[in-house]
């Protein structure tokens, strides 16, 4: 049995688009530059997102999903993110009480935070509103039956002639006080800024996560000037301890070594998965396909993430140095797994608006990038890989971005089944040692996969 102490809060709205992921991106830059480690976590498989939020945070940031995870894994992610870190800052998706369906609260920022025990801060877009905020308040405290809300926070209120919100936040506490609603943990005006945040969809086209430091300091400076982080953090460490009765957290010793990608181009994965890599025994060690050269020494393995390779094709290609250095890592038996974009790189050759790019040559087919559709999957192993035996059942997420033509002498090892019914093989084997898909899989909802893949590269690193 584990404990879950860390004080957390959960960063919610009244509706889509009230500014959650805004503010959220300024509080961890803000919580960070005073020294406070900040554990990362939202409500969705925003990918994208996660990557801003894994660079900003300087952690793993964790998806809790419920089309991917039920609740005790989403319970055992929970944890995770806690270790190490002085506070959690779980940011939601939607309205507060938006479930999958009308009238059910299944999937919705409600109903993790009633699991999770994770006090909520309600965030309100203030534009427009006076005294009758109070009633909206209310209602949604009301409304919400074991939930614990710590404070309200408005949001894209207009500005006086200094630049601050009005009407002030000493109007809107005064009537709340009058309500015995407790005061505001912010009131923040509407900002210009020069840069958006990612979409909350996957798009492997163009890159999306790099965005200048001005953007996120200005954010920071936001949010240090209009919300009261002293207060947050202290309402945070209400947050009651949750009793975790069949877990037992024993990390394994380190045994292996997996090179990961990650630069501009490839940052795009379930963070989820490297955590769990790091649980089992692997030690993370960073590489840019873009920037390097070769492959980090001592590696076992290589987990190629997704990335925009529509936008880097031609950088990449040009890194002739790189792409031998895989494809002498996989000939030689090294451990491989890739997703998304990453799968294109590995084929013969991979094709951007009509133009032909060479790939490592690893996968003997050629890649077609088109429109993203994003959708769930599950899928179950077919075959023995290094992802474990078959009959293993994995989720995850999908843009359907890439089409295939071959490969003609690779195993097929995952079948994808979607929503709408539809199947296919989605996860192939060009060699054993080697498992490649265009989808994202959430190991977090197998994490015995997680495991496998350390075991096979731990047996890679003990052969070489």
């Amino acid at each position: 049995m584990e404990t879950l102490t860390t004080p957390r809060v959960m960063l919610s709205g009244i509706r889509e688009g009230a500014g959650k992921k805004l503010l959220a991106t300024g509080l961890i830059h803000e919580l960070r530059r005073r020294g406070i480690s900040i554990s990362c976590v939202v409500r969705d498989s925003c990918l994208l997102q996660t990557a801003v939020f894994r660079r900003l945070a300087g952690r793993y940031c964790i998806c809790l999903d419920s089309h991917l995870l039920d609740d005790s894994q989403m319970l055992y992610q929970s944890y995770m993110a806690g270790v190490g870190a002085d506070l959690i800052l779980v940011t939601g998706k939607g309205g507060l009480y938006d479930g999958n369906s009308p009238g059910d609260l299944k999937g919705s920022d409600a109903e993790l935070a009633e699991l999770t025990l994770t006090p909520i801060i309600l965030l309100v877009d203030g534009q427009g509103w006076g005294n009758s905020l109070v009633a909206l308040i209310k209602g949604y405290f009301d409304y919400g039956e074991g939930l614990k809300f710590i404070g309200a926070c408005l949001n894209k209120l207009k500005r006086d002639n200094q630049g601050c919100p009005t009407p002030s936040i000493d109007f809107f506490n005064r009537c709340l006080k009058e309500a015995s609603l407790g005061e505001l943990i912010g009131a923040v005006p509407a900002v210009s800024l020069e840069a958006d945040l990612p979409p909350a969809d996957v798009c492997q086209s163009k890159v999306f996560t790099s965005l200048p430091r001005s953007f996120f300091v200005e954010l920071g400076n936001l949010v240090n000037k209009f919300i009261d982080i002293d207060l947050l953090i202290e309402r945070a460490e209400t947050a009651s301890s949750l009793r975790l009765e069949n877990l037992t957290y024993s990390p394994l010793p380190r045994r292996t070594r997996i090179a990961v990608s990650d630069d501009s181009c490839f940052n795009i994965c379930f963070q989820d998965n490297l955590v769990l890599l790091k649980y089992f025994g692997a030690e993370i060690v960073p590489f840019s396909p873009l920037a390097d050269q070769k492959i980090p020494a001592g590696s076992a393995g290589v987990y190629l993430t997704g990335g925009a390779l529509g936008e880097y094709a031609t950088a990449i290609s040009n890194n002739d140095l790189m792409l031998k250095a895989i494809r002498e890592f996989a000939n030689s038996g090294g451990v491989i797994f890739s997703e998304g974009a990453a799968s294109a790189l590995l084929c013969d050759k991979y094709i951007i608006n009509g133009d032909q790019y060479p790939g490592v040559g690893v996968i003997p087919a050629a890649a077609t990038l088109k429109q993203p559709k994003q959708s769930y999957f599950e899928s179950i192993t077919m075959e023995d890989s290094i992802l474990g035996p078959p009959g293993l059942v994995l989720r995850g997420i999908d843009t359907r971005e890439f089409s295939l033509s071959g490969p003609d002498r690779a195993v097929m090892v995952l079948q994808m089944k979607y929503p709408d019914g539809e199947k296919h093989f989605g996860g192939f084997s060009p060699g054993a040692q080697i498992v490649s898909s265009f989808g994202f899989c959430h190991m977090g909802s197998n994490p015995v996969v997680a495991r496998h893949l350390v075991d096979a590269c731990e047996v890679n690193s003990k052969l070489g």
